[in-house]
């Protein structure tokens, strides 16, 4: 019988997520001072060269979940690479030697202070990774509110046909508002007439000609243009994350 470990290089945190290194049945995470990641996990009592590889796609599989939940938990856009797998080797007469692979790794990129270890590794269904990958993209954009929002009502025009039961009148409401923003900010010149009734109201300085022929432009440069657009930012991410609470919660 054989024993399988891997270690996941997990980069992107901006603080320490533990009061103290966990260990999981699944195996142990420690941190370095700037914070970047190794997560370590194994398999005992491998037997065949076929219960390695569903071994490692166990473990794979488990690394990957556990790098949604933690940046889901602390928004920021994670990513995880094998540093390292010690595996098993079976000859011809099933005996088990040690192999070990070291694979290149590059580096982790606020501030909570760190909680206790829960008792049970931390888990997401992979199906979710697409909303979370986007949801914590928009941490890189702070400076682009407009790349902000169209990240944020992505999630929210997938999501909210299937699970908008969750959502208030006031969100509903909302979500129509916000839909026009992100219009305004998608275009070069927008001539839709919600669209350019909304926001020449709102922000006349994105006026570009009047009525009848009414049209507006969005300019990144303009600290008021950006202001105004960032205003809809903690209402859009109190939207998503009903929604994505919900949709997580019915991929498990």
């Amino acid at each position: 019988m054989g024993r399988l470990t891997r270690s996941y290089h997990i980069r992107g945190m901006d603080r320490v997520l533990y009061a103290r290194v966990p260990e999981w049945p699944e195996g142990t995470f420690e941190q370095s001072e700037d914070h970047e990641g190794l997560l370590r996990l194994n398999v005992e009592g491998i037997r065949s060269p076929e219960q390695l590889q569903a071994a490692i796609f166990h473990l794979d599989q488990i690394a990957e979940q556990f790098t949604l939940a933690v940046s889901l938990r602390i928004g920021c856009p994670l990513t995880n690479m094998v540093e390292a797998s010690i595996e098993p080797h079976f000859d011809a007469e099933g005996v088990a030697t040690v192999n070990v692979t070291l694979r290149a790794s590059d580096t982790l990129e606020s501030s909570v202070s760190p909680r206790a270890p829960p008792s049970d590794i931390e888990q997401l269904p992979a199906g979710a990774a697409r909303w979370i990958h986007t949801l914590t993209e928009t941490r890189t954009l702070a400076g682009h509110p407009d790349e902000v929002l169209k990240r944020l009502f992505l999630i929210i025009e997938e999501l909210k046909d299937v699970h908008g039961s969750v959502l208030t009148a006031v969100d509903v409401a909302t979500i129509d508002e916000l839909a026009l923003v992100r219009d305004f900010v998608s275009h070069p010149v927008c001539d839709r007439k919600k669209v350019s009734r909304f926001i020449s109201v709102r922000l006349p300085s994105a006026m570009v000609s009047p009525a009848p022929m009414l049209t507006v432009r969005y300019d990144r440069t303009n600290v008021e243009h950006r202001n105004f657009v960032g205003r809809f930012d903690p209402s859009a991410r109190g939207i998503v994350n009903k929604l994505l609470a919900a949709a997580i919660a019915a991929l498990t």
